[in-house]
């Protein structure tokens, strides 16, 4: 009889522990970035449907989930599935925006023409079970105004060129920067591939940012000028930040699918940018001047006394040039400026001697 009761306390036990488990995984979808409510959808436009998913629960890794799915569901049908890569891990607090590698096709669907709802749905999945223990944020929806008829009205946008700069200096696809490099814009070319048809300004358009795998965004952007067929602009987006400790980084830019772009094949650029490596290099003794803030004060130290005439310019991170001036060295080796009056926020001094030969120094005023 005792040892029947061990064997029951056993298996209670091992249920127990798999339930508490399985509770630790949970997967929402958080929003349809690219599905906006009485969006217009046409049966002649396909559309690739975007979604963001986050992790609110434990990290999960293939040897957790045999399966990791996406769903898209029109009129309540589902339309599509789609299998996250679990060759990497989804991390605690993790969110993802993206999207199927198909399109969806509304003239397809045989849907009738007017409000129709469009949900993507998340699921999680071992052993034939689902392991999401809170199925009430697995699902987000919105209704879009399907139209019976095709747009009248579509266009072919595309990124092309994708640059990083400085406040100084743009860089290119396999151009190498230097580990200390202040991102202060990426850049990117938006075109209109039509040979035929222009696209009148006043078009709003979403691009995504991916910096180093790690995105960012929906940004939001409006065509100032009309692009003419086989058209483009220049467009920016401020405020991101280089990843460290890498000796190489990938950055692109994806345009938000809209029904109106007819063609989403070409809505997204990558350039690949290298860090350059100092390891095991020591070139401070060649250095002809070093630059240091402390205080609010700049201190230079010029190492070449030969060199008789400096220039100094103070730029802040806008652009606007906020202090001025040319010394000699004399045989002083440190020439010290007060600026102590300027405002908080970031700021580069440029150090030019009379031989032409530039050093260039970011610096942040607190």
């Amino acid at each position: 009889m005792k040892k029947i009761t061990l064997l029951i306390s056993g298996l209670v036990f091992a249920a127990f522990t798999y339930t508490i488990e399985a509770q630790t995984y949970d997967v929402g979808v958080t929003g349809l970035p690219n599905v906006f409510t009485n969006m217009p959808v046409y049966p002649n436009v396909p559309m690739q449907i975007q979604y963001t998913r986050q992790n609110f629960g434990a990290a999960i890794s293939n040897t957790v989930v045999d399966s990791f799915t996406m769903e898209i569901h029109v009129d309540q049908i589902k339309r599509q599935t789609f299998y996250r890569n679990m060759s990497t891990a989804f991390g605690v607090g993790a969110s993802e925006t993206t999207g199927g590698a198909t399109n969806l096709n509304w003239g397809t669907l045989g849907i009738s023409a007017g409000p129709v709802s469009v949900c993507a749905q998340t699921r999680i999945w071992k052993n034939g079970v689902m392991i999401d223990a809170n199925t009430s944020n697995d699902q987000s929806c919105v209704v879009v105004n399907y139209s019976g008829d095709n747009n009248p009205f579509t266009y072919d946008m595309s990124i092309s060129d994708v640059l990083i700069s400085d406040i100084f200096t743009e860089f290119a696809n396999g151009d190498t920067v230097e580990p200390s490099m202040f991102l202060d814009k990426v850049w990117f070319n938006l075109g209109n591939t039509d040979v035929n048809n222009g696209i009148p300004s006043g078009i709003e358009f979403n691009v995504m940012a991916t910096m180093d795998g790690v995105s960012s965004g929906p940004y939001k952007g409006t065509l100032t000028n009309p692009l003419g067929p086989g058209g483009s602009a220049k467009y920016s987006i401020a405020g991101l930040s280089l990843p460290s400790g890498k000796t190489s980084f990938d950055v692109c830019i994806e345009l938000v699918p809209v029904s109106d772009d007819i063609n989403h094949n070409n809505d997204k650029s990558c350039s690949t940018f290298h860090v350059r490596d100092y390891t095991g290099i020591s070139d401070v003794e060649e250095q002809d001047v070093t630059i240091n803030y402390t205080n609010g004060r700049l201190f230079i130290n010029m190492m070449d006394k030969a060199v008789s005439s400096v220039d100094l310019k103070v730029i802040s991170i806008s652009g606007q040039m906020v202090h001025s001036e040319t010394f000699s060295s004399n045989g002083n080796d440190i020439h010290e400026v007060n600026l102590s009056k300027l405002n908080s926020g970031v700021y580069v001094a440029i150090v030019t001697n009379e031989n032409g030969l530039t050093e260039k120094t970011r610096f942040v005023v607190e």
